[in-house]
């Protein structure tokens, strides 16, 4: 009886948060508009936000919009959900169980870099997906979206001194993992797990939510491997720091190889790096990620008994 009553309130819950969420999103833009229309004037904010790639010398005030939106619409409404509103019995909370050692943070940093093999092999393969010809004007939009999301993250990622490194890794790495591990795996899939009372399909869902949030199909099945490589390892470890410290690691390693290339991180050094990239090689650093990340599992494990 009182699982039913957990399941109940856990879904109830999760309507009332994506509700917030929802609400928290146009929250961000607000204050995004806000600081672009304060900076920068009305007219010149307008054209900023509708095709960004055609101003680059406003990067850093694009830059800085984009962390105060990530801090308005995922990390701040992410804190005031679970203290606030996620309360009382059935309710899946954002646990911190195990603490951090220093060798299971060196086993999650490794992981990631290992696995980015792999995540680059499903983007490829992702990308040579194809639609029917019916649906070739899907095809043609979508692929003009992807198009214009490389222009925007090769713009972004376009860093040659530290001061532009330090605030990279801090928009693009450090505030995604909080805001974004916060809500999709402290709230979201901790909410599915209490509903569904399977971990797998909960990790899964809320992988699939995660990388379609992002609204590039192209890039929905490395988001998605991700997003569930995040879920297990809040599943193991039960402490929210971990996967936010994964997704810091595989951000951060994106804006710290953007840095190491001359002239940033093109589509071009893209392309020359994923040349070379076969299906064994994805696959072999699958395999690897999972050892590691069964490693971590026993580790936890061992650690919790």
């Amino acid at each position: 009886m009182s699982t039913a009553l957990d399941s109940q309130k856990a879904a109830k819950g999760l309507v009332w948060l994506i509700l917030f969420l929802l609400t928290s999103l146009l929250l961000g833009q607000a204050f995004m508009l806000f600081f672009l229309t304060t900076t920068l004037g009305t007219e010149q904010a307008e054209a900023l936000i509708a095709m960004p790639t055609r101003f680059p010398e406003y990067k850093t005030h694009l830059t800085l919009a984009l962390g105060i939106s990530h801090l308005t619409a995922f990390i701040l409404p992410s804190f005031f959900f679970w203290k606030f509103m996620d309360t009382g019995e059935g309710t899946s909370g954002i646990r911190f169980n195990q603490p951090l050692s220093l060798i299971s943070t060196g086993a999650i940093i490794l992981l990631i870099l290992v696995a980015l093999p792999f995540v680059g092999w499903s983007g490829e393969l992702n990308k040579s997906m194809t639609f029917p010809e019916s649906w070739a004007d899907l095809e043609r939009s979508l692929t003009q979206m992807e198009e214009e999301a490389a222009r925007l993250s090769e713009m972004m990622l376009k860093i040659d001194n530290l001061a532009g490194l330090f605030l990279a890794l801090l928009v693009l790495a450090v505030l995604p993992a909080i805001g974004e591990e916060m809500i999709f795996r402290g709230l979201i899939q901790g909410k599915l797990q209490v509903i569904i009372k399977n971990h797998h399909i909960a990790i899964w869902l809320a992988a699939f939510v995660f990388s379609a949030m992002h609204l590039q199909f192209y890039g929905f099945l490395p988001r998605l491997f991700l997003g569930a490589f995040f879920g297990y390892l809040y599943v193991w470890s039960g402490n929210i720091l971990v996967p936010i410290l994964a997704h810091l690691a595989n951000n951060a390693s994106v804006v710290l190889l953007a840095y190491s290339f001359e002239g940033g991180l093109t589509q071009e050094n893209i392309n020359k790096s994923m040349e070379s990239m076969t299906w064994y090689m994805g696959l072999s650093s699958m395999v690897l990620a999972l050892l590691i990340g069964f490693w971590l599992k026993k580790h936890w494990s061992e650690a919790h008994h």
